[in-house]
């Protein structure tokens, strides 16, 4: 019994396992590793589809040592469904706590092989095979609930130096040193809390404790979020103790209670210790995890003098820089000033990282620098940095505020990407959400700002794809909107944002400029068609007249080309345009002696390109055949010696015979006679022996014996025929036959 309260101080430190007897008033730490709580009827009320509450067989049992918790109960044997009028109807159970709190289930809560959960709460559910108005409407059924509880009643306490972090493991303290530490009470439960928190500070006043307590040194503040009933309660203090009463703590939600102590050291006593005992209790619910709500700590006592620590202005500073070193001095009365050890902590170490503070110097001359982490400020709250002198044995610390100020960030954004339209395009277009992954810059703390002014600009636009007065509109919550001509081609434009930031402090509040690109398909260009041509080898086709046009582009800006199926014959030098704008001609020339007979037609392709596509158009023409003289060399002059008489035969004498200057010719003709004629000297041949030529060019002729020169000539003539001008007989070759 302790200042009329009974508590069981529950611990999960073995080392604290003990029992601290001062003055006849007792606390009690023992070591607990499972609880197991059992409730009554009344804890859970029951009820069936809307009927009053069941009648339960025996208590209802709460495991909260299983995995997950459960909760289960016996309803008596049997209970029927009297309620119910539909006999089709399925049960449904509602159960919820003693408070009227529906009691919750986690994902994967399982009731039993008959029942589901509905509705946000334990709806136990049968299926159809179980309806109230037959025999299966008697049940008397276990009905266990996992995880009842998605967050079970847990007050947390928590001791802390001054600066929020834990306590060393060693503490020495000295005579009237004050004592800065803070009790943070959490509730890491479901449901609000209830809480009362003592705390025992003096266990024996002939020993060294700790006094000064007041309202004014016990000061309790609330951390809460979207809540507002976290409240501390009412402060009450008793001999030896401090009391919070009544204070409530909603799920998530914490106390702190700052604390500032004097350490008295009675003489005589230096080298014990000074012990802190607190404990919060839970006073409307059960707590489930009673172990984490005692702290204890022992300071122990030296007459040690404390280090030394000069005092640091308050330090404000613009967002993303550093502060300029900063002096200061410590010093000790029994330690050499260079075997002082000084570290530092920061209160907000998402802004200031103990990292981001760089102690330096030696003696009892040290520095400081502080560099805060990029794009954070203090628009809050003000950064406490604790400069900590230890000199082996107790510590001293200065403390200062470091004021962030904020400097704006440049937004920054990206755009959707605009598929491409499809050619001929025209009108309105709009879409929403244009501007994404939109960051006012900073991390996270310039979300309050907006759009200021959008500054979007055409840079380019060619062809002229937007109607006139159409060009991109963008407002500032990124709907983009835009006039489509219906001409193809591709624009290029430049977005700007500006937010609401400001400039001050050398602030920036223009994004970069991003740009992006609407293309419409080019519409291709068009091409009439061409007449078919025939002409005769050797010449040329008329000029063949066609027309060209494009949507976007001018016609002389439009460029020909050509394609033929037989280049051997109408090679692509010999496809000749003229013309300008969209009348334009073309005519056809031929290679020297081609012509179409065998080959068949040549197929002309003419191209009309405008840059992004081309169009085509394609003709024959036929060239007809004209036959060309044949050719052949001859040989030698001829001698016989005096008296020759005979027949003399010369094979091959007419070499080299072409029917033409073409394949097609020579593969298609044949000779059809050699022509001989004998201009003097036909004494020397005998009487019908004059020279003859075959078709394979052999000569033969019968000498006489007379002695003489005979000069002869000879031409070919092949079977091409002379239709259309054509030529069949070469010209003249001519040689000599002497008898001498």
């Amino acid at each position: 019994n302790y200042n009329q309260y009974t508590r069981l101080y529950i611990m999960n430190t073995p080392s604290l396992t003990q029992k601290i007897i001062t003055n006849s008033k007792l606390a009690i730490a023992v070591l607990v590793t499972q609880i197991s709580l059992f409730g009554t009827a009344n804890a859970l009320e029951v009820s069936i589809n809307g009927s009053s509450d069941l009648s339960l067989n025996g208590g209802i049992i709460y495991d909260y040592n299983a995995i997950p918790s459960t909760v289960s109960f016996q309803v008596n044997s049997p209970f029927a469904c009297t309620s119910i009028s539909n006999s089709n109807e399925p049960m449904v159970l509602n159960v919820d706590d003693a408070n009227g709190i529906p009691i919750s289930t986690m994902n994967d809560g399982v009731l039993s092989v008959i029942y589901d959960l509905s509705n946000n709460r334990v709806n136990i559910v049968t299926d159809n095979s179980i309806q109230c108005a037959s025999t299966s409407g008697l049940h008397q059924e276990i009905i266990y609930i996992h995880g009842f509880e998605a967050g079970v009643n847990d007050l947390q306490l928590t001791l802390l130096d001054g600066n929020g972090v834990p306590f060393a493991n060693s503490v020495s303290v000295v005579d009237l040193q004050v004592l800065d530490y803070q009790y943070v009470v959490e509730n890491n439960g479901g449901v609000p809390l209830a809480a009362d928190l003592v705390e025992f500070f003096k266990i024996d006043p002939a020993e060294p404790f700790f006094s000064g307590v007041s309202s004014s040194d016990w000061v309790c503040n609330t951390v809460t979020g979207s809540t507002t009933t976290t409240t501390c309660g009412s402060f009450l203090q008793g001999d030896g103790t401090v009391n919070l009463k009544n204070a409530v703590v909603d799920p998530g939600e914490q106390l702190v209670i700052d604390v500032s102590r004097t350490v008295n050291v009675p003489n005589g006593t230096v080298g014990t210790g000074i012990d802190l005992l607190a404990a919060a209790f839970a006073t409307n619910n059960s707590d489930t995890f009673v172990d984490n709500n005692v702290t204890f700590k022992t300071f122990a006592t030296s007459d040690n003098n404390p280090p030394t620590i000069s005092t640091i202005t308050n330090k404000t500073i613009l967002e993303d820089s550093m502060t300029s070193v900063i002096n200061f001095t410590v010093s000790d009365v029994e330690t050499n000033n260079g075997s002082l050890i000084v570290t530092a902590a920061s209160s907000n170490t998402s802004i200031v990282p103990v990292s981001g503070i760089a102690l330096g110097g030696s003696g009892s001359n040290r520095t400081v620098q502080i560099t805060p982490n990029a794009d954070t400020n203090t628009t809050i709250i003000p950064v406490t940095i604790t400069l900590t002198v230890d000199d082996g044995f107790t510590t001293t610390q200065e403390q200062f505020t470091l004021t962030v100020t904020p400097v704006n960030d440049a937004p920054s954004f990206t755009l959707l990407n605009i598929p491409d339209w499809p050619a001929s395009t025209s009108g309105l277009k709009t879409l929403k959400g244009f501007v994404e992954n939109l960051n006012f810059g900073g991390l996270n703390n310039e979300n309050s700002q907006v759009i200021l002014n959008t500054t979007i600009t055409v840079q380019s636009d060619p062809n002229g794809i937007f109607s006139g007065g159409g060009e991109p509109q963008l407002t500032n919550n990124g709907v983009l909107s835009y006039v489509l001509s219906g001409i193809g081609g591709t624009a290029t434009i430049d977005v700007t944002l500006q937010d609401d930031g400001g400039t001050a402090d050398g602030g920036q509040d223009t994004s970069q400029t991003i740009s992006f690109t609407i293309t419409v398909l080019n519409t291709l260009p068009t091409i009439s068609s061409v007449t078919d041509d025939i002409f005769d080898e050797d010449g040329s086709s008329s000029l063949l007249n066609f027309t060209i046009s494009d949507a976007e582009t001018t016609a002389s800006a439009l460029t020909m080309s050509a394609t033929s199926s037989h280049p051997s014959i109408v090679s692509i030098s010999g496809i000749q345009f003229s013309g300008t704008g969209g009348s334009r001609t073309v005519q056809i020339v031929p290679e020297i002696n081609e012509n179409t007979v065998v080959s068949g037609d040549v197929t002309i392709t003419l191209i009309v390109d405008d840059g992004s596509g081309t169009s085509q158009t394609q003709f024959n023409v036929t060239i007809n055949a004209i036959n060309d003289a044949p050719s052949f060399d001859i040989g030698s002059d001829i001698i016989w010696s005096p008296g020759t008489t005979g027949l003399k035969q010369h094979p091959g004498f007419a070499s080299n015979i072409q029917m033409g200057p073409t394949a097609d010719e020579n593969n298609s003709q044949s000779v059809n006679i050699f022509s001989v004629n004998i201009s003097s000297g036909n004494s020397i041949f005998a009487s019908g022996g004059e020279p003859t030529f075959d078709t394979s060019g052999s000569l033969a002729y019968l000498l006489s014996g007379t002695s003489g020169t005979a000069k002869i000539s000879v031409t070919l003539q092949d079977d091409g025929g002379i239709s259309n001008g054509g030529v069949d007989t070469s010209i003249d070759q001519s040689f000599t036959i002497t008898v001498q």
